[in-house]
């Protein structure tokens, strides 16, 4: 894989991460933990923005969290990728062939992503300025790198909005390109991971 090919994959999995922070049942004023022993399973779409293309492109498929093992991003249109994300490694996997891949600060991202999980918001707050607000049944939550910031994802803000689940997330650059996603059929769990998945976070290990 060239350099910037792998440049634009670790792109695409910075949003990834940023969705799957907020990707699980919440409510105005409470998020709902995942536990250990926990699995959350849904599906997404997203539209992303590309500078020079009239339309944006689309992406659809599932994704999987587990807190004792980590993240499943799986697109399935219009290409069939799983991109497998812990605490020390990111593997993506294409045609049965698992790739490693070098992200800079995942250790950071990831433990952005799990205070997120577990509704952690003052953890957040160093690192970013934090609005809420409704809009008739929905609330909204809003979050602005702080000038300093040690996160440093490439967003102006991060939007989130939902009811009983998160429903819609925007992540917006300074130059006003979008990556939109939308979560449907959320779903928290005891019941184990599957031996595909497993299989997908061994990949990340080897």
């Amino acid at each position: 894989m060239t350099n910037n090919k792998k440049a634009s994959v670790t792109m695409r999995i910075l949003p990834a991460l940023a969705a799957l922070a907020f990707s699980l049942p919440a409510f105005a004023s409470e998020q709902i933990p995942i536990d250990s022993g926990k699995v959350l399973r849904g599906a997404f779409e997203e539209q992303k923005q590309v500078k020079g293309l009239n339309d944006p492109l689309h992406f659809t498929g599932k994704f999987i969290v587990a807190p004792d093992k980590g993240l499943i991003w799986k697109v399935e249109k219009p290409l069939a990728t799983s991109t497998v994300i812990t605490k020390t490694a990111a593997v993506q996997n294409l045609g049965g062939i698992a790739m490693p891949l070098k992200i800079r600060r995942l250790a950071q991202i990831y433990e952005i992503v799990g205070q997120a999980l577990t509704g952690d918001w003052h953890s957040l707050q160093p690192d970013f300025s934090i609005s809420r607000s409704n809009q008739g049944d929905h609330w909204i939550i809003v979050l602005k790198p702080r000038p300093g910031s040690t996160a440093k994802l490439p967003y102006a803000t991060i939007t989130v909005k939902g009811s009983s689940y998160v429903e819609n997330i925007t992540l917006a650059k300074a130059d006003g390109v979008e990556d939109a996603f939308a979560f449907t059929n959320a779903e928290l769990s005891q019941e184990p991971l599957t031996a595909q998945e497993n299989a997908l976070f061994a990949s990340a290990t080897r």
